[in-house]
Formats: C-alpha cells, structure tokens, sequence
C-alpha cells in the first residue's frame, strides 16, 4: 500500500509538472508538539520546537480550486525524557540533588512527498482566505541512542561551584519506521505572500531496545509562503 502510494506521488508529480502553475517556497515552524507516548521513555511531550522548509507546485483546476505536490525537509522537536526519580537536598553550604530518569532525546526528523489541495473561499478580498489539505508519505530518518542516567548533581551554594557524580548509565538503541503525513488547516494569501496554520501529522513507529512504539508526531505550525 505504502509502495503504491509513492507510485501515485511520483506520477503525481510528472503530471503537475507539464501544466502551467506556480511554485511555493515554504518555511515554518512548530508553535507546539507531542509524540505518541514512548512507554518509560518518555510521556510524549517535547522540548525547544521543529521547523520545516519545503517547496510546492500548485496548479489551477479553476477560479477557487488549486491541486498540486509538495516536498519539504521537517525537523522535529526533541523528546523530553522521562524523570523516574528525582530528589533534593541540603547539607549545610551544598544543594544536592540526585536523579533516575531518561535524557532529552531526537526521536527522529521527515521528509514528507505529499499531495495538497488549496479552495480559496473568497478571490474578491485584498487578503483572501483559503483551506488547505496534504496527503503523502513520510520518509522518517536521524533518529538517535536514549540515554538512561542514575546521577547525583552537587552545588556549593555560596561558591556556585558545581560537581556531577554518576552512579549508572545506560544506552538504548532506536530505529524508526517510514509512515503517512497528513495536514490541515486555514491560510490567507495576498499577492505573491501567504500564511498558513496547519494541524500536521508524520506518523511512524519507533523502535528502543526491542520494543516497539507508536511515536506520530502532531503540532500545529505557522508556515510563511512565496509564491514565484
């Protein structure tokens, strides 16, 4: 099914590509993000933000409607690790506090080849308002090691010096699998400049140790467009 998806993609493509339309160069970014829960690993959230650069060719099927592909290169967010244990403690000038959990962690990054349709819903205004919709596979790679560490973190707190004793460390292998990609959301253009909210989702397992999780990825992301 996924083999076939990419055959419709690529003809997709070669058939948009002999009509007459325009390109869209796209960059953007995460205003928040969540993965599928990773067991002990983590809860899902994440930590800092993704963004996405990518390009698009759209071409008119009439005055409202316009059909086309897109490719782009997304870089997702960390995950955060997921504190077992934590503890905090004062023994006259020292502040210690000792740890168990798993550290930040880049789950993996994409590259989705999609299909995308755009339905203006008013061309009359000056800043005219449309809807937008991608479908397409998500090629998921980059993603590295977790790492579990057991530590104890000491500060002087007249001096501000600072010492890290660990008791355990361990590292975890992962793997991730290639998946769908979806988006929605609403955008308004004016001129050559638009700017869209989209709801977006890569989906793909991800692999720590020998277990397997579902680790889709869902945000919503501003993304600034130049159409040339």
């Amino acid at each position: 099914m996924k083999k076939g998806l990419m055959l419709l993609l690529v003809a997709s493509l070669g058939t948009t590509a002999l009509a007459q339309g325009s390109f869209n160069f796209r960059v953007g970014g995460d205003l928040n993000g969540e993965f599928g829960s990773l067991g002990e690993y983590s809860s899902g959230n994440t930590e800092d933000y993704g963004y996405e650069v990518g390009v698009e060719y759209l071409k008119p099927l009439n005055e409202k409607f316009e059909f086309g592909v897109g490719i782009a290169y997304q870089k997702h967010a960390e995950v955060s690790g997921k504190t077992l244990f934590e503890t905090k403690t004062i023994e006259g000038n020292i502040e210690r506090e000792h740890s168990k959990g798993y550290e930040d962690f880049q789950g993996y990054n994409s590259v989705p080849v999609y299909v995308t349709g755009k339905y203006m819903l008013n061309n009359e205004w000056k800043y005219k308002p449309y809807l937008k919709a991608s479908l397409g596979y998500s090629f998921n790679f980059g993603n590295e090691s977790v790492h579990y560490i057991d530590k104890i973190e000491n500060e002087d707190i007249v001096t501000d010096n600072e010492s890290t004793a660990v008791n355990f460390s361990e590292t975890y292998s992962t793997d991730v699998e290639n998946g769908f990609y979806y988006a929605a959301g609403v955008g308004v253009e004016y001129n050559s400049f638009s700017l869209e909210a989209l709801y977006q989702v890569n989906t793909g397992d991800l692999t720590i140790g020998n277990q397997k999780y579902d680790a889709d990825y869902a945000r919503v992301s501003i993304i600034f467009n130049y159409k040339f």
